[in-house]
């Protein structure tokens, strides 16, 4: 029953690697051939004519010499096509150091066909050498286009295209890309507000979710009896604020509301675009 427990250990790790109490850190039956993960996510930059990308698997025991193990396309449910949207490297081989168990294939991502939507392979993997009978039999990659931060900010700048909060769809502001915080990239709109403060926000470069943190937009309503700093925070009527790198345009949803009050303005749109 120990032994048992600790085959089962390493089929989950798929490397084993420490003992179970007393008995040999050791697997010594079948191979096997498998992808590491099901999925996974790839771009091509638009200044790029391709971008070459690694898919791993595993094969649980240390290898020798060069195994046979490839990666075939699989077109069912796939939207991207293979010699058109992507090649498979060296015949769909995958390579393996002597004494390892893990393994890469790479496929080219072309730019030329690329669209942002993305487009997504499936792949199956096989052997002659090693058995099929684990999880991870198949692989979906998702190819996509990208434009880099510097083709997106350009000149730095940028137009209020849509302009609830000044109403001056003309206005031309300096947009900066300043320092990170936790992951995401943060953006600044020079002066926005009416006190002279930067519009704020941050942006994911892998998902183009851009997110507005709560911030006083320097303006102060006083009507009607109400006092009350305005601020402004992610819109909350279901909307998600995004930037297209490649188009240059950054759309904001902001909910606009009353600190320390009930009441608030608006969910709306501020957009800019790149020039």
């Amino acid at each position: 029953m120990k032994k048992i427990f600790c085959l089962f250990g390493l089929l989950m790790v798929f490397l084993f690697v420490s003992s179970c109490n007393e008995e040999e850190a050791f697997y010594e039956g079948d191979s096997y051939v498998h992808f590491l993960k099901e999925e996974g996510e790839a771009f091509v930059f638009a200044d790029q004519d391709y971008r070459d990308v690694e898919v791993e698997f595993g094969t649980v025991q240390t290898v020798s010499g060069n195994p046979d193990v490839k990666i075939v396309y699989d077109p069912v449910n796939s939207t991207a096509v293979e010699g058109v949207d992507f090649q498979i490297l060296n015949g769909g081989s995958g390579v393996v150091l002597d004494g390892q168990a893990i393994g890469k294939f790479t496929i080219r991502i072309l730019k030329a066909p690329a669209t942002q939507a993305g487009k997504v392979a499936n792949f199956k993997i096989k052997s002659t050498a090693f058995a099929n009978n684990l999880d991870y039999q198949s692989y979906s990659l998702r190819m996509s286009l990208t434009c880099s931060d510097a083709v997106f900010i350009g000149t730095g700048k940028f137009k209020n295209n849509v302009a609830w909060w000044t109403g001056d769809a003309t206005a031309v502001y300096d947009v900066i890309k300043s320092t990170p915080v936790s992951g995401n990239e943060q953006l600044r709109v020079k002066g926005f507000w009416d006190n002279g403060d930067d519009l704020v926000v941050y942006y994911n470069p892998t998902t183009f979710v851009v997110t507005v943190p709560d911030q006083f937009t320097g303006y102060t309503y006083n009507s009607g009896g109400i006092n009350a700093p305005v601020w402004a925070r992610p819109a909350t009527d279901g909307t998600v604020s995004s930037y297209n790198p490649c188009t240059r345009r950054l759309t904001l949803r902001i909910y606009y509301y009353l600190k320390g009050t009930t009441y608030f303005l608006a969910n709306d749109t501020e957009e800019f675009t790149g020039q």
